[in-house]
């Protein structure tokens, strides 16, 4: 009986001990196990703070490249009538040049005696266009032809 008693004690003591053994295993995981989910739940928190952070972020930049696009298109739109006061400017210029070449001319013709063909040459000129030096020229040629 003694040794059915030692034996008990034996096992009972080894029976303790492993449940010790494996409460202090529970325990230690249980603390491990909260580490972990604070720091889950902490990087969680911060990715959805940063989700959140982003997604204002990505809404104030639509709101920017909306505005920013308006205003390109306005600036499109400025820049072609700016081009096309441009052509026109250029075109007038050009005539202007054209005309006052051809008064030039006419006083070269009527220079050199060439009468019919100054007073062709005359005729077709536009007065309007003329700077106020290049409408005295004009005004000059025209009391001579006439």
């Amino acid at each position: 009986m003694k040794k059915k008693s030692s034996f008990f004690w034996v096992y009972s003591i080894a029976l303790f001990a492993v449940a010790f053994i494996l409460i202090l295993f529970s325990a230690f995981t249980g603390v491990r196990y909260k580490d972990e989910q604070y720091k889950a739940e902490t990087l969680y928190k911060g990715a959805q703070t940063s989700a959140v952070s982003l997604t204002d972020e990505n809404e104030a930049l639509k709101k920017d490249n909306t505005a920013k696009t308006a205003e390109i298109e306005k600036l499109t739109e400025e820049n072609k009538t700016l081009k096309s006061d441009v052509d026109t400017l250029t075109m007038e210029k050009e005539y202007v040049i054209m005309q006052t070449e051809n008064l030039l001319k006419a006083e070269r013709l009527w220079q050199n005696q060439r009468y019919n063909e100054a007073r062709e040459v005359f005729k077709d000129l536009d007065s309007n266009v003329f700077s106020e030096y290049a409408m005295k020229k004009y005004n000059q040629l025209k009391n001579k032809i006439n």
